[in-house]
């Protein structure tokens, strides 16, 4: 891990770009995105306004695939040795954004469907209780299991459901290692409901920023671990053409 790290040190100008990106979109969520922003300022915990605005959840929702595709570009080419431009690494990671959404859309619809089976379940006695609990381990189960899954995309070339079927794969070696991985950033984002101020919540959303930065090349190791062979082998191909 000391190794990934310093190599992530080593390259952080490539984050560059997508830094700016996030803190962009950061600065948005905590001021034209969010109701009643007075009032976080002013002190009051975020369970006192109405969150975000329907219309800027829609945005962050349709913005966050594309980020996530270009962190996982910028990791992919920094393990694998590539060198780019800006603008090249983030064309390659727009590329992706279809297949990322999709994937996104598809994993949150099935986390959705458990959670209707849930409240549909929760009113009978025993059952709705055990069936509350089986519901809430299953969506973990999901959560870790497709955590990977813009990796696998971006790392393997690949479409969703080749994807998914690579983070299946993955994950019956690295289950633990994924799971780990996703306690960090659930463990801030769920004391950012308990804080107050606007300028608190967005250090807690940096610090989320950039942890996801080394986790999303902590999972894309995995997957090279996986099928680092089979990408050589395509590299070499599209060399020798």
């Amino acid at each position: 891990m000391g190794e990934m790290i310093r190599k992530m040190f080593r390259n952080f100008r490539r984050y560059s770009l997508y830094l700016v990106l996030e803190i962009i979109v950061l600065i948005c969520q905590y001021t034209i995105f969010i109701d009643r922003t007075s009032d976080i300022i002013g002190g009051k915990s975020i369970r006192s306004t109405s969150g975000l605005t329907f219309l800027g959840s829609i945005i962050i929702f349709f913005i966050t695939p594309l980020l996530a595709g270009y962190l996982a570009t910028i990791n992919k080419n920094i393990l694998t040795g590539k060198r780019k431009k800006f603008r090249e690494e983030l064309s390659e990671g727009i590329s992706y954004y279809w297949s990322v959404l999709g994937g996104t859309l598809l994993v949150g619809l099935m986390m959705a469907g458990v959670i209707i089976l849930m409240v549909i379940f929760i009113a009978v006695p025993l059952i709705g209780i055990l069936g509350a609990i089986a519901g809430f381990l299953f969506i973990i189960y999901l959560a870790v299991k497709y955590s990977a899954l813009t990796e696998a995309i971006v790392y393997r070339d690949c479409g969703v459901s080749e994807g998914m079927d690579a983070c299946k794969n993955v994950t019956k070696e690295y289950f633990g290692e994924l799971f780990i991985l996703i306690i960090p950033a659930s463990a801030l984002s769920i004391i950012s409901n308990f804080v107050a101020g606007v300028y608190v919540l967005f250090s807690i959303s940096v610090m989320v920023m950039l942890y996801s930065m080394f986790a999303s090349y902590y999972r894309i190791t995995l997957i090279s671990r996986e099928y680092g062979e089979e990408y050589n082998e395509v590299i070499q191909e599209e060399e020798e053409e």
